[in-house]
């Protein structure tokens, strides 16, 4: 039986240090996933994850609900990417080929994974840094509306519409 979010910050705030290893490594995916999606460059995406793991020790006394960790994560993730890129200044985003993996369906050649994975990438730079985490939070990270809106603290129906804008375009410029 896997150990819930809630039970593992409550292990951490009493000084277990395992605890905090398995919310790691439970997270460390997604959170490098969110990081490199902003900064553009796997490496960067490291460095801002560490960043993120060593501050989320840092300040988990400050979570008001442990259940919650994951929201909290991912929103301190986004603001501390969306901090090093105002600190770098950099535009490029990355090679979602690179980090994503799509797996190639019966069938589909090498070559044809690439493409389609290269598109993808171009596609995603085309979006606003909010609606692209929205679109990778969604469809390549698998939460639901109500937690993508708790980590961009904005409404539901604003993440839907975030969604359905972001996949519009999308359709528009891959045509």
């Amino acid at each position: 039986m896997e150990i819930q979010d809630e039970q593992l910050v409550q292990l951490v705030r009493s000084g277990s240090l395992d605890a905090f290893d398995q919310l790691m490594r439970r997270y460390q995916r997604t959170v490098h996933q969110i990081a490199c999606s902003v900064s553009g460059d796997y490496e960067h995406g490291l460095d801002i994850s560490q960043s993120v793991f060593l501050k989320a020790y840092q300040k988990l006394d400050t979570l008001a609900d442990p259940a919650r960790f994951k929201t909290w994560l991912i929103r301190m993730t986004y603001h501390e990417s969306i901090d090093w890129l105002r600190r770098k200044r950099e535009g490029e985003f990355f090679d979602e080929s690179q980090h994503v993996d799509h797996g190639a369906s019966d069938g589909e050649s090498a070559l044809e994974q690439q493409l389609r994975q290269e598109q993808i990438s171009q596609l995603l730079g085309r979006l606003h840094p909010k609606h692209r985490l929205a679109v990778v939070l969604k469809y390549f990270e698998g939460c639901s509306i109500r937690d993508i809106a708790g980590t961009l603290e904005c409404s539901e129906p604003v993440v839907k519409n975030m969604l359905y804008r972001s996949l519009k375009r999308m359709a528009t410029h891959a045509g």
